[in-house]
């Protein structure tokens, strides 16, 4: 089976920031994925959905999920609100 990585470990239970335990795969304490083998807890794996490519699928675990939550946990976005983005690209 193709799966994601969660690659945030122990974010904690707020909604409006990390806990002090946080941390990413790849930094420390953690190794990378540039790796032929990894050990991760079943809890930070996910079935790839069957309509994203590998690349698309990779950016869900960091980049997809902080760019989730700038936009509607920090930024309250909701229906109806306007957004701009610059820099994009």
């Amino acid at each position: 089976k193709e799966v994601i990585i969660n690659s945030a470990f122990f974010w904690g239970n707020s909604e409006t920031g990390p806990s002090p335990e946080f941390a990413i795969l790849g930094g420390r304490p953690f190794s990378g994925t540039l790796t032929e083998y990894i050990d991760v807890p079943v809890s930070q794996i996910y079935q790839k959905p069957q309509h994203l490519t590998m690349e698309q699928a990779a950016a869900i675990p960091l980049a997809g999920l902080t760019a989730y939550r700038a936009t509607f946990t920090k930024g309250e976005v909701e229906k109806g609100k306007k957004v701009l983005i610059t820099g994009v690209g």
